[in-house]
């Protein structure tokens, strides 16, 4: 078919205007440039003066030559920028010669790249200062903004140096860079298998202080072989004496906006890690961790991650939008899960050094920390939370324990959803198994003000009662009925200690039926005569009609309004406190035998001492007096002084009903329906 003449025509018309637009394109900018290339001192005031307006910095440059052959480039003699006003040093950067070769293959393409950059004797001092400002953040950059990116194929650095201070964390370290021979893939010796690369490697190598710690830093790295500029492979690794990390990944040399590749993690204590990462962590034991590390603008994501955290296993995902210069709080977001979780592993959480660990894995706060514990004599921990670094951040985590290893509490498994904003932080929901039973709770801890106020609701359902207090199992075939209850507290505070020893609230307890032990029922009525029997003849089942209390807290102190355990062989009525701002329990088991005895001393079991050094046992006035009663009659007449020591029984039932309402009333609810 034949083309259409007309169409034709068209087609001849705009190839001729695209070939006249092309030789103008080419025409105009080249006399230009051949002015300059004539007289290149003409640019350089005006190259000044953007770049001093582009970066918001003073730039000074000492010369500037333009080449068009054998490829477009420009050459700076003398750069320097100046820090900000204020800054301790006095120059942000200086270089005695860089020269930027543009890829004529790229410009054909429609894109600007450096096919080769060569900078002689750069030189970089990086500050940060104790209110966190930097000095490295040139120009405006509004939020998720990136830098712009200029690729390069080749780089050369020579004599190159990089000065780091940073007040935060107390660290200051210089770092010298070079180029050298071709590297395996520009990773340090030992890092790694090696592999083929034609590019130069840039070599660096630096130490100084972390802390009080000696630091050193080694790395390489390269561009891989090929034509075009691509990303360059990195390799890195930082040591301290309490850890550190390496890392292997791709980066643009002139973007830092973006960086990928896998890291190790390890040290003493994570919590250590802050400020540096804005993480607000508690106390850690010793930790491996890894993953891949992403950093897109100012986001840096680690997927993939797995290591150990004590004893426990981790694995899941973690991100923090740093929100560099947008006037916003850093945001965290993590997934976390344990298959096998220890639970002294998280003794930080609330204060205390994780347990398990050796004195020589403990950073030195954790040591000092457990022994002034030691030497306080107290149980609950009195470490302050961090409250300003809860400020400081925004969180949303999720952390799932699929098994718990807890040698003194049956635990089954966790769930806590941790939301923290605008220093207000909630665990909506921190759910766990118990004794094969559930325990629900919410807690807010409102830390952006002062005091720091905290509330936490709490429900149980179905938990095991021969699991939490295996004392009261009952022989083999019984069985003991499930508990259940809830309860809501408020309390102010930075620490464990402060805030239970301020606690005002309410709580009810219920357990409706089942079996427990008699000999151990028995031993609460000091009933000498059954207790005896049972142990000759084995232990028995008595029937629990109900077990019911009702607790408020004032002031820190727990009392109990109304609490029975009412069973087919004695019935206990509980009476007395806990005082958790003194540490102190001063509470009385009053037994009443509903079964005669022949030999019953019938004393209150008094459990009084402290938290950390309990002492249970029974009531010796009651004791010494119907010994004492047993004494004197005896020398009338030995029959007679067994009579002191007959327990009658007869004791009614409780009104099960009645108490289980007045639980209800302080927050509980029956765990399971009512006879």
């Amino acid at each position: 078919m034949s083309a259409n003449p007309r169409l034709a025509g068209r087609r001849a018309l705009i190839k001729l205007a695209a070939r006249g637009l092309l030789a103008a394109a080419v025409v105009v900018p080249g006399a230009t440039l051949l002015l300059l290339l004539g007289f290149p001192g003409a640019l350089r005031a005006p190259a000044e003066r953007v770049l001093s307006a582009r970066l918001d910095r003073h730039v000074t440059i000492g010369g500037l030559r333009f080449a068009l052959l054998p490829a477009p480039s420009v050459r700076i003699d003398g750069l320097a920028i100046d820090s900000k006003p204020g800054a301790a040093e006095v120059h942000l950067a200086e270089a005695d010669r860089i020269r930027l070769t543009i890829s004529p293959r790229a410009l054909l393409h429609g894109r600007v790249e450096l096919s080769e950059a060569s900078l002689d004797g750069p030189r970089l001092w990086l500050a940060r200062e104790q209110d966190g400002s930097i000095n490295w953040n040139l120009g405006p950059r509004g939020p998720a903004r990136p830098h712009p990116d200029l690729p390069v194929e080749v780089l050369h650095i020579t004599r190159g140096s990089i000065h780091y201070r940073d007040a935060v964390i107390a660290t200051e370290a210089t770092i010298t860079v070079d180029s050298g021979p071709p590297t395996d893939s520009g990773q340090p010796t030992g890092s790694g298998p090696p592999t083929s690369s034609a590019a130069p490697a840039i070599r660096f190598h630096g130490n100084g202080q972390l802390h009080d710690q000696p630091l050193t830093l080694e790395g390489a790295a390269s561009a891989p072989p090929g034509e075009g500029a691509q990303p360059y492979s990195i390799s890195l690794r930082m040591s301290a004496r309490d850890g550190g990390f390496t890392f292997h990944g791709e980066f643009s040399p002139f973007n830092i906006d973006r960086l990928e590749g896998d890291v190790e993690l390890q040290g003493r204590d994570l919590s250590d890690l802050y400020p540096a990462v804005p993480v607000p962590l508690p106390w850690t034991p010793p930790y491996q961790l890894s993953g891949r590390l992403t950093r897109n603008i100012d986001v840096w994501s680690l997927s993939g991650l797995q290591g150990r955290l004590g004893q426990s296993d981790l694995a899941g995902s973690f991100s923090l939008d740093v929100a560099a210069g947008t006037g916003r709080r850093p945001a965290i977001r993590a997934e976390l899960v344990s298959h096998s979780l220890r639970i002294q592993d998280l003794g930080g959480f609330v204060g205390i050094p994780p347990g398990g660990a050796a004195a020589a894995e403990q950073t030195p706060e954790q040591q000092r920390e457990a022994e002034r514990r030691k030497a306080s004599g107290k149980m609950l921990p009195s470490s302050p939370i961090r409250v300003e670094r809860l400020r400081h951040v925004d969180a949303d985590i999720q952390l799932t324990g699929e098994h718990i290893q807890s040698s003194r509490i049956p635990l089954e498994n966790m769930r806590a959803s941790l939301h923290l904003h605008g220093g207000i932080l909630k665990l909506t929901p921190l759910d766990f198994g118990l004794a094969g039973g559930h325990v629900q709770s919410t807690l807010e801890v409102d830390a952006s003000g002062s005091p720091v106020r905290t509330h936490v609701d709490i429900t149980m359902r179905d938990v095991n009662a021969e699991q939490l207090v295996p004392a009261v199992k009952p022989p083999a075939g019984g069985r003991v009925d499930k508990l259940g209850g809830d309860g809501h507290a408020d309390m102010a505070g930075t620490s464990v200690a402060e805030m239970l020893g301020s606690m005002d609230g309410r709580f009810g307890l219920i357990m409706w039926q089942g079996q427990a032990s008699t000999l151990a029922l028995a031993a609460t009525n000091l009933d000498l005569a059954r207790v005896a029997a049972l142990i000759i003849s084995g232990d028995d089942r008595s029937t629990v009609r109900c077990v019911a209390g009702a607790f408020e807290a004032q002031h820190g102190v727990l009392s109990v309004q109304q609490a029975v355990i009412d069973t087919s062989a004695v019935k206990i009525d509980v009476t007395g406190d806990a005082d958790f701002k003194a540490e102190r329990y001063d509470l009385r088991l009053e037994p009443d035998s509903k079964k005669p005895s022949p030999l019953a001393l019938r004393g209150p079991i008094n459990i009084g001492g402290t938290f950390a050094h309990p002492s249970v046992g029974p009531a010796l006035g009651h004791v010494a007096v119907r010994a004492g009663a047993a004494a004197a009659l005896g020398v009338v007449n030995p029959l007679l002084a067994l009579l002191p020591l007959v327990d009658f029984g007869g004791a009614k039932d409780a009104d099960c009903r009645s108490l289980a309402e007045a639980a209800e009333r302080a927050g509980g609810a029956p765990s399971s329906p009512q006879p």
